[in-house]
């Protein structure tokens, strides 16, 4: 490591080092083992020859200083991704085009039963949703996953829309405005579970 072995830099001075660009392509040349995929082994015995100099006050602040910057931010991305949990947030933060319910098109108009009956209850089949127990009002989406996300939404604010009619409930929820801006919101999803998943491990 350091050709001083009585120099003990900060943990975060090292932490920036380690994730640079120079050290990186260093330790690829002279000991990491490339497998298949573009991925590299990297082995712990040979951190202890990588050329880490001791550097001056200034420049380990200013190391430092870079490394509290990524983290705090990094922090903040990872808070805001795990409160963003509700499907009404998840379609917020996906910035997909939006519409209320009843001029979406992942809604076949058409296949809407019921518009003036009351609001009982929510329960899916398929691509059918139902709202009351004769299953006299009903829509039907345009796929399983499009019926799967209004339903959450729907179920998010059911109790302020049980006992109103199906075409006030479906002119009050907001819903991705068409199939394409479902899956802007689904590919979010996913990337936000990525997130998540790599901040938890």
């Amino acid at each position: 490591m350091p050709d001083n072995p009585e120099y003990k830099p900060s943990i975060k001075y090292i932490l920036g080092l380690l994730n640079s660009k120079i050290l990186d392509l260093f330790y690829k040349i002279r000991h990491c083992e490339y497998v298949r995929g573009g991925w590299f082994v990297r082995y712990g015995i040979f951190f202890d020859e990588l050329p880490i100099k001791k550097a001056n006050t200034r420049q380990e602040k200013t190391i430092v200083s870079i490394v509290d910057s990524i983290i705090e931010k990094r922090t903040k991305i990872v808070d805001s991704e795990h409160t963003i949990a509700t499907p009404s947030l998840m379609l917020n933060a996906s910035k997909a085009a939006t519409t209320t319910g009843g001029l979406s098109t992942i809604v076949e108009l058409k296949h809407r039963a019921g518009g003036n009956k009351l609001v009982e209850r929510i329960w899916i089949r398929g691509r059918t949703i139902y709202f009351n127990k004769e299953k006299t009002a009903s829509i039907r989406c345009v796929s399983e996953d499009a019926a799967k996300f209004v339903v959450e939404l729907i179920k998010e604010k059911f109790e302020t829309l049980r006992n109103r009619t199906l075409d006030e409930v479906m002119s009050s929820v907001k819903l991705p405005k068409d199939n394409q801006s479902l899956q802007q919101v689904q590919m979010y999803v996913k990337r936000r579970n990525r997130i998540i998943k790599r901040s938890t491990k």
